[in-house]
């Protein structure tokens, strides 16, 4: 729109005053600035910012005890180990298994022989079963024998007295190994023996 100019006058006239026209408001052009960053909040919220604290804490603590077992471990793995406990564990570590018990060596309690009839002198008879090697020869005879034996133990007569068989044979000669096993032990037991041949009757345990 074209502005108005006031009207001119010959030369020597007054001037009147210009009545101005009114004129009508213009916003200011908008300026454009260039995207930038969103404003950052720096205040935030101090709840959170004091859990961060709590739980970077803790986290700490975890790490320091960890590194300090990590530490305490090394060193009692260390070559500076005193030469006592190391030596300790390798005498564990090599002394050999426990040998197994040596195996039982019976030992003879009577060698008895001789002929006919007879009783041995008292030997005494531990626990367990007791061994008895016997053997009779009849041939000076030039018949069969009888050859019996037993192991005995106080008055026959008695209800406490023990009586353990051996042998009852009839022929001319012989022997075996038997095992018998007497009632009474740590008792003083004895042989007694009833033929008409040569024997020998050998006791162990």
């Amino acid at each position: 729109m074209t502005d108005h100019q006031p009207p001119q006058l010959p030369p020597g006239e007054p001037q009147e005053p210009y009545a101005q026209q009114p004129q009508r408001y213009r916003p200011p052009p908008q300026q454009h600035r260039p995207p930038g960053p969103p404003p950052s909040h720096r205040g935030g919220n101090p709840r959170r910012h004091g859990a961060s604290k709590i739980i970077l804490g803790v986290f700490g603590v975890i790490v320091v005890i960890i590194i300090i077992t990590a530490v305490a471990s090394n060193g009692r793995n260390s070559p500076n180990t005193p030469a006592g406990s190391s030596s300790s564990r390798q005498q564990h570590a090599s002394s050999p298994a426990a040998a197994p018990p040596a195996p039982h060596v019976p030992q003879t309690l009577i060698n008895f022989s001789g002929s006919g009839i007879r009783n041995s002198a008292p030997f005494t008879v531990g626990s367990g079963p007791v061994t008895v090697h016997y053997s009779y020869d009849c041939s000076s005879n030039g018949s069969e024998g009888n050859f019996s034996a037993d192991l005995l133990y106080g008055n026959q007569s008695s209800l406490n007295s023990d009586d353990q068989p051996i042998a009852n044979e009839l022929g001319t000669g012989g022997g075996q190994t038997t095992t018998v096993y007497p009632q009474d032990p740590g008792q003083r037991y004895y042989l007694s023996v009833d033929s008409e041949c040569s024997w020998s009757v050998k006791v162990s345990q």
